[in-house]
């Protein structure tokens, strides 16, 4: 058995050391502090960096002048050279806002805080796996678009970065359709029912892409398969014997 105390305790050792030298090159006195308050204690500021940097899942390199990320040494940490430092004091102030007017002005009393990580997940751009996706289909085609998911599914699933439910393939899907987009919308819905064969939504989606193709009998298929999975469903029995109707006036019963 693995003793689990002794591995915690042996990475928050392995932490302290890796982080020693580097917080060493850290001065004692600041300058250039345009958002955060000219008094803050040496201490105060390394904390809120490294939630700034765990936020986003980057280095100090991200958006301070420098090279060495582990131990920063010859970092000029007042430079505003990069473009980076300048975006995050204006997302610093955003989340500011928020919680200190934004928040308040609901009313409520158990109010949760805005942070980093509330939006970007560990993730440089904040950008939700659906949108993500829309992009590399629009400029790279579908097969690229579900070779991406499934690189990214290996990276981060579980981590808390994307959102790998079932709903996200069949929304992208369903938008797709309604762009006209249907053999993409097939591709991503063939993926999703890969990985979630239980998930009614993505049948109901299949079931709209096939429709718009023309292909009546699969789209039978594809509500028959949502009523197998929601049995009791008045909604997609309505939907079934329309479809079977539009089906046999197609010829293919």
């Amino acid at each position: 058995m693995i003793d689990m105390q002794r591995v915690l305790a042996a990475a928050l050792t392995l932490l302290v050391l890796v982080a020693a030298p580097a917080a060493a090159q850290i001065p004692d006195e600041f300058t250039n502090l345009q958002v955060l308050p000219e008094d803050i204690s040496r201490r105060s500021l390394i904390a809120t960096m490294r939630g700034f940097a765990g936020g986003l899942g980057v280095r100090c390199t991200h958006c301070h002048v420098g090279e060495n990320a582990a131990t920063l040494e010859g970092f000029d940490f007042a430079s505003d050279e990069k473009e980076t430092k300048q975006v995050a004091r204006v997302m610093l102030r955003m989340v500011q806002d928020i919680n200190q007017r934004h928040l308040p002005e609901t009313g409520r009393e158990d109010r949760l805080r805005v942070t980093c990580v509330t939006c970007h997940r560990r993730l440089t751009k904040p950008q939700s796996l659906r949108d993500k996706l829309a992009d590399v289909f629009s400029e790279e085609g579908i097969e690229a678009a579900t070779a991406a998911y499934t690189e990214l599914r290996a990276e981060h699933f579980g981590d808390g970065s994307y959102n790998f439910s079932p709903s996200t393939l069949a929304s992208l899907a369903e938008r797709l359709v309604g762009q006209g987009e249907i053999e993409a919308a097939l591709a991503f819905l063939d993926l999703n029912i890969e990985l979630y064969p239980d998930n009614v939504f993505s049948f109901w989606v299949q079931y709209q892409a096939r429709t718009e193709q023309g292909q009546h009998a699969e789209a039978v298929k594809s509500l028959e398969r949502a009523l197998e999975l929601e049995p009791g469903s008045e909604f997609f029995q309505q939907a079934l014997a329309e479809a079977e109707q539009r089906a046999e006036s197609a010829g293919t019963p």
